[in-house]
C-alpha cells in the first residue's frame, strides 16, 4: 500500500471532520501551500480513496467535498490506515500545532536529552524553526509548572515534579480520540506496552472496580487506564512519585483506595515491579476525581456549601445573561453531583482533560458563557483558578438544562451510546428530543464497555453512538459528534425517516464593519474596534478592558479562522456586532484568525438572544462562508453575505 504524504493526511483529517465543502483557499492556508498545490494534492488524494470507497468532488466557485460511495469499504480503510498513521505521534506533522505536540511528546517520552538537530531533521524543518517551535513547548510546559533544561552538547531536556511531568503526559502525551475507545485505538501506545499488557490492566481494573461496585464512563475508565500506565511506564523506567503533599488519611479510609490498593497489587504480580505507598494515593486521586465518587466520601458541611455555590452561580446566570435556570432541579442534582467531584480534582491539583473542549465552545456559545459566570463563581469561593476544561464541564451541565427549557418533547426507540458520561448524554438527548420531537424515544444511555449487557432486540430501533462499534449488534447504529453538529442531524433524519428567528440587521451597523485590515494582534483589532465603538457612542472608555478581561478567562477563538470577543459583562448602550477581516491571519492565544466578529449585549437585556448567537455559530460553522467573508472588498458585497445567513 502506498504511503500518503503527510500534507494529504492532513487535507482528508479536515473532510473526515467537517464532512462538508471545504473552500480550497481554506486548506491552502491552513496548510501553507498556494490553491494550485492543493488541486493537485487533491488529485493524488483521489487516486489513494477511491479504491475504497471514497471520492473528493470538486464544485466550481464552491470548493470540495468528501463523497463517500462504500461506507464499510471507507470505514474500513480508516480503522487500518488512517488510524495506524494518523493517531500514531510518531508521523510527520505539517502544521505549527502538530509539530509543537510531537516536540513535546517527544521530550516527555525520552529520560535523556534531545538535541535540536535531531527533532529539526525528523519533522524535516530548520532549526531555526525548531527553536521557534520550543517557545509554544515551553508555554504547554509552563501549565504545568516544568521547565525545559537545556545543557551544551547534549540538548534539551524536560524537568520538574514527578506528579507535574505526568499530568503532562496524560494531557498531550497520548494521541486520544474521543470518539474510538482506547481498545481499538492502541497503535500508539505499543512503543511503550504490548498489546496484551494493556488489554489485561484493563482487565484487572474492570474487575477490581466490579466486585466493589464502582461504575465508571468509558471516558473516566480511559483516563484512569491512562494513568495507570503512566505510573507502570516511569516506574520502569525509574521515575517514581517520592511525594505528595496531602493530608491522606482521609484517603486512606476511602472506597478509592480499597480499589486503587487491589488494582495495583495485582499489578505487582503481572508486571514485576512494585508500587510504592505514594504510587496508590497517586492513583487513589484519580479515581477520587471521577464522577462517581460517593458523596460519603465527603465532609457533611460540603453539601450545603455545595449547595449555596449552586444557587449563587444559577442566580449570577439570571443577573448577567437573562437565562433563568433556578426552578431545574434535575440541574440542580447534576450540577451538585458533578462540584462534588470537580471540588475534589481542583484541590488535588488535578489536570481535567476536556476533549470536546472546542466543540462546546463552537456549537453551545450560550452555554459557554454561562459556565464561564459558574467558574467565576466558583473560583471566587474557594480561591482558585478554574481550567477552561472544567469550566466546558460546567457548560454541559447547563447547556442541557437551556436545552430542557427550548423543549421537552415518541416515536423510534434508540439507545444513546456516549463515552463522555452523563452530562454530555444528558446534552446529547435533549438535542435529538429538540430535532426529532416526539418522533424519537430515548430508551437509556449505555457506555461502549457495557453495551453487552443490553437486552437489544425487541427493546429498540436503533442506536445512536458517539463511538465506533465494531461489535454485532442487531439494529442499526449511527455514529455521531458528541456535540452533535448539523451534519448529524441531517445524516439522522436520512437515514430514519424551526429555529427562533430575529431581525439580524437590527444589530449589524455598516459604521461597524471594517474589511481588508492590516493588524497583527488581538489586543490591536479588540483596540481598534473598542475605539469605534466609544466613538460611535455605544459604549465607554471600559468596554475595551471588559473585552480583554473576557479573553484572559478563555480564547473566544473558536477555529475556522474566526473569533467572537465579547465584554466579560453586559455593559454596551445596545446591543450589536462589529466585523473586522484582516488581510492576513494573526495568532489569537494559538489559534489563526482572521475574521473577528465582536459581540455586545446591551446593559440590563430582557430579550431572548439565541438567534443571534445561531447566526453567529451558522457563519463560523462554514468554512466557505467565512472564506467569503475574509474576501470581500466592498460593504455591499459583505452585506450581501450576511443577509443570506
Amino acid at each position: 500500500m502506498i504511503n500518503m504524504h503527510p500534507r494529504s493526511i492532513f487535507i482528508l483529517q479536515e473532510f473526515l471532520k467537517t464532512k462538508s465543502v471545504i473552500n480550497g483557499n481554506y486548506l491552502s492556508k491552513f496548510a501553507n501551500v498556494s490553491s494550485r498545490t492543493i488541486r493537485a494534492d487533491i488529485k493524488m488524494l483521489n487516486v489513494f480513496i477511491r479504491e475504497h470507497g471514497a471520492v473528493i468532488q470538486s464544485y466550481r466557485g464552491n470548493g470540495y467535498q468528501l463523497e463517500i460511495l462504500d461506507d464499510h469499504s471507507f470505514y474500513s480503510f480508516i480503522q487500518t490506515y488512517h488510524q495506524k498513521n494518523i493517531g500514531n505521534h510518531s508521523d510527520v506533522p505539517i502544521d505549527h500545532k502538530g509539530r509543537v505536540l510531537y516536540i513535546l511528546r517527544k521530550l516527555l517520552g525520552s529520560p535523556d536529552y534531545i538535541k535540536l538537530e535531531d527533532l529539526a531533521e525528523e519533522i524535516y524543518v530548520s532549526k531555526s524553526t525548531v527553536n521557534n517551535l520550543i517557545k509554544d513547548v515551553k508555554k504547554l510546559l509552563g501549565k504545568y509548572k516544568l521547565i525545559l533544561e537545556k545543557r551544551p552538547n547534549y540538548g534539551v531536556c524536560v524537568k520538574g515534579d514527578e506528579f507535574n511531568i505526568r499530568s503532562c503526559m496524560s494531557e498531550y502525551y497520548f494521541n486520544r480520540d474521543i470518539h474510538t475507545p482506547l481498545m481499538q485505538n492502541v497503535q500508539f501506545m505499543l512503543n511503550l506496552f504490548k498489546s496484551f499488557e494493556i488489554e489485561m490492566v484493563k482487565e484487572i481494573m474492570l474487575r477490581s472496580l466490579k466486585e466493589k461496585g464502582m461504575d465508571l464512563s468509558d471516558q473516566e475508565f480511559e483516563n484512569l487506564l491512562v494513568h495507570i500506565l503512566i505510573s507502570i511506564e516511569r516506574i520502569r523506567s525509574g521515575s517514581v512519585i517520592k511525594e505528595i503533599n496531602i493530608d491522606t488519611k482521609y484517603i486512606e479510609h476511602s472506597k478509592e483506595y480499597q480499589i486503587s490498593c487491589k488494582i495495583l497489587s495485582e499489578l505487582e504480580k503481572a508486571f514485576s515491579i512494585h508500587f510504592p505507598y505514594v504510587e496508590s494515593i497517586y492513583i487513589t486521586i484519580h479515581l477520587m476525581g471521577t464522577k462517581v465518587a460517593s458523596y460519603l466520601a465527603f465532609e457533611p458541611s460540603k453539601e450545603e456549601t455545595v449547595d449555596h455555590m449552586i444557587q449563587e452561580i444559577l442566580q449570577s446566570i439570571f443577573e448577567e445573561m437573562n437565562i433563568d435556570l433556578q426552578h431545574d432541579e434535575e440541574l440542580k442534582l447534576n450540577m451538585a453531583e458533578h462540584l462534588y467531584v470537580a471540588l475534589n480534582r481542583i484541590k488535588y491539583g488535578l489536570n481535567v482533560r476536556n476533549p470536546i473542549i472546542q466543540d462546546i465552545k463552537t456549537q453551545y456559545p450560550l452555554a459557554f458563557e454561562a459556565g464561564l459566570i459558574a467558574a467565576k463563581v466558583i473560583s471566587s469561593k474557594i480561591k482558585k483558578e478554574i481550567e477552561e476544561g472544567e469550566t466546558g464541564y460546567l457548560a454541559i451541565h447547563l447547556g442541557a438544562s437551556i436545552e430542557r427549557q427550548k423543549k421537552n418533547r415518541e416515536q423510534k426507540r434508540c439507545l444513546i451510546v456516549c463515552a463522555t458520561g452523563k452530562g454530555s448524554a444528558q446534552l446529547l438527548k435533549y438535542k435529538l428530543i429538540e430535532h426529532f420531537g416526539g418522533s424519537l424515544d430515548i430508551v437509556d444511555v449505555a457506555s461502549y464497555y457495557n453495551l453487552k449487557d443490553f437486552v437489544l432486540e425487541d427493546q429498540i430501533d436503533f442506536i445512536i453512538s458517539t463511538v465506533t462499534i465494531d461489535n454485532d449488534i442487531s439494529v442499526p447504529v449511527i455514529k455521531v459528534n458528541t456535540i452533535l453538529g448539523k451534519d448529524d442531524v441531517s445524516n439522522i433524519r436520512k437515514k430514519l425517516f424551526q429555529q427562533h428567528s430575529g431581525d439580524i440587521s437590527n444589530h449589524v451597523k455598516s459604521e461597524l464593519v471594517f474589511l481588508q485590515q492590516q493588524m497583527n494582534s488581538r489586543e490591536e483589532v479588540i483596540r481598534f474596534l473598542s475605539r469605534k465603538i466609544v466613538d460611535l457612542q455605544l459604549g465607554d472608555d471600559a468596554f475595551c478592558a471588559s473585552v480583554l478581561e473576557r479573553e484572559v478567562c478563555s480564547s473566544t477563538a473558536f477555529g475556522n479562522l474566526v473569533a467572537i470577543p465579547h465584554p466579560i459583562k453586559n455593559m454596551s448602550q445596545e446591543t450589536f456586532i462589529a466585523f473586522c477581516t484582516l488581510t492576513k491571519p494573526i495568532d489569537w492565544g494559538g489559534t489563526p484568525v482572521q475574521l473577528v466578529c465582536l459581540f455586545s449585549v446591551k446593559q440590563n437585556n430582557k430579550s431572548d438572544l439565541q438567534y443571534l448567537y445561531d447566526f453567529l455559530y451558522n457563519i463560523l460553522d462554514n468554512k466557505s462562508t467565512v472564506d467569503k467573508i475574509i474576501g470581500c472588498t466592498s460593504q455591499k458585497e459583505f452585506n450581501k453575505l450576511i443577509e443570506a445567513k
